[in-house]
């Protein structure tokens, strides 16, 4: 009878492990989008609070203090930029939708006129199903309309970065009561880790999107492309993402010079990839060594597998959701498991 008493509770085990798996899975399946939205508004807390301490350390501030001046800064710089460039952004970038479109069916005739291009716009099937309209959008125009539902996302990641900002210890707290009493110091010192990470990542990209945003600007400018200053600001805007964010940024521009001619596109995108080589060699490395290192490779088949399983915000939060990963791996895997287990080997063989 105790066999099968102990063969029925470990079968019970199993099953309510199995069903636990199978209801997680399915929450982030059919809730991936509202998740990433929560994990935006932690990366936005992460930085607003890794601001606010970074000024109560130089400063001596008190943390409200410091908090208030990173939310008068943030949301007034912002506002600021807006009042100052609004105007001038805005009609760039629709002046830079109606060119695209023109610049787009400039680069369909002229393909037209050569085997090979009348073949590749055959195979793609420019235009067969929505007529003359639906021949002149082009794939990045149509990603543009998309923006206006972006916008909820946006609001809802701004307000919940201001709350975890506010008060991270509250939800820290609730988290780690949620571990067993005897894993929480580890708990507690990789959450550590995490936020240091994504403190210093967010830094890095911020850091990033401001130089890249004013270099692609002005030297577009210098090189006659026109909408550089929407170009600048989409380049900046697009460098959140990396490796995959400047390859976007770079297409309207890049397109925009086909008009010009061949030699002035390749002009461009030779421009274009030297921004990324001075922002790839220099910047990033600097910023790495006071977060995580992630390989290239992996950061880009990350980006493309939560862009196919979740759409645009799976690409956007790739990168940041990699180094959670790679943190936690390290700390449970690397560290507690491997390191654990070959210790307690040497050990035992001494």
């Amino acid at each position: 009878m105790e066999s099968r008493t102990e063969f029925t509770i470990r079968a019970a085990r199993v099953m309510g492990l199995v069903l636990l798996t199978a209801l997680a899975l399915a929450i982030v399946t059919f809730a991936a989008d509202v998740l990433l939205v929560i994990f935006g508004g932690v990366l936005l807390g992460v930085f607003f609070r890794g601001s606010a301490n970074l000024l109560n350390d130089r400063t001596r501030l008190s943390p409200k203090m410091a908090l208030g001046i990173v939310f008068l800064l943030f949301f007034g710089g912002a506002i600021l930029a807006l009042w100052l460039i609004a105007g001038e952004v805005s009609q760039q970038l629709d002046q830079l939708g109606t060119n695209l479109k023109n610049a787009w069916l400039q680069l369909q005739e002229r393909l037209r006129s050569e085997p090979w291009g009348r073949q590749l716009l055959g195979s793609v099937r420019v235009g067969q199903s929505g007529g003359e309209d639906a021949e002149a959008m082009s794939p990045l125009a149509r990603a543009f309309s998309t923006t206006l539902g972006g916008l909820t996302n946006l609001l809802i990641i701004l307000f919940l970065g201001i709350y975890f900002a506010i008060n991270p210890g509250w939800y820290r707290r609730g988290l780690l009561r949620l571990i067993p009493p005897a894993q929480r110091d580890r708990a507690a010192e990789i959450l550590d880790a995490i936020g240091h990470t994504l403190r210093w990542w967010l830094l890095g990209r911020a850091i990033s999107m401001l130089i890249v945003g004013i270099v692609t600007g002005v030297g577009l400018a210098l090189l006659g492309v026109p909408l550089a200053l929407g170009l600048g600001f989409l380049a900046g805007a697009f460098d959140f993402v990396p490796f995959i964010g400047p390859l976007a940024a770079a297409a309207p521009g890049i397109l925009l010079s086909v008009s010009e001619g061949v030699n002035q596109a390749m002009y461009v995108a030779a421009f274009y990839a030297a921004v990324q080589l001075i922002e790839g060699y220099l910047l990033t490395p600097l910023v790495e060594q006071r977060s995580v290192k992630l390989p290239p490779a992996l950061t880009i088949a990350s980006q493309v597998l939560l862009g196919v399983l979740v759409g645009a915000l799976g690409v956007v939060f790739a990168t940041p959701l990699l180094a959670v990963l790679v943190i936690i791996v390290k700390k449970l895997y690397v560290e507690d498991a491997l390191e654990h287990r070959s210790t307690s080997a040497s050990d035992g063989v001494t």
